[in-house]
């Protein structure tokens, strides 16, 4: 929480990327992706 925003400020944040994401790339069905990173949200 963020005093001076008066709000919860995201710092990081990670997720896994959906298969219609991935079919496009030419990646296989069974293929899975994550993503992480660091922010200032």
């Amino acid at each position: 929480y963020h005093e001076g925003f008066k709000k919860w400020v995201e710092v990081g944040n990670s997720g896994m990327f959906r298969p219609e994401m991935l079919l496009p790339m030419g990646l296989p069905e069974d293929v899975r992706a994550i993503a992480w990173g660091l922010s200032l949200e």
